[in-house]
């Protein structure tokens, strides 16, 4: 069986409501990872915060790559569910990342973000 392509395309858009773009998305080919983090609309810093997630969670996901290989090579339990601690981690760093970055400047306080990642 061949191995399975997957091709890919972004845009973003401010939408009707807002008046910046507080949108932030990834792909990473060697990973497969897809990332898409949107700000949370109405608090300051969204922008950064997805920005900041995009970037930390493709970092670790990279970081964790043996994990991936290892999971594309033997698709076991076991290496399911490493593959999904790898993500919640990825995730979860982003966001102490994200609360880092707010408490460092007045301005972000309170900034977050959504995150979708396959």
């Amino acid at each position: 069986m061949g191995q399975m392509q997957i091709i890919h395309a972004g845009r973003t858009d401010t939408g009707i409501v807002r008046e910046h773009n507080e949108d932030a998305f990834i792909v990473d080919e060697r990973t497969s990872l897809h990332v898409v983090c949107d700000g949370v609309g109405g608090r300051r810093g969204g922008a950064e915060a997805s920005r900041v997630a995009t970037e930390w969670i493709a970092h670790r996901v990279r970081e964790g790559a043996a994990i991936l290989d290892a999971a594309t090579d033997s698709p076991s339990g076991v290496s399911r569910r490493a593959v999904g601690q790898l993500f919640e981690a990825a995730i979860s760093e982003a966001s102490g990342q994200i609360r880092r970055a707010a408490a460092g400047n007045p301005e972000l306080v309170g900034m977050a973000t959504t995150v979708v990642g396959v």
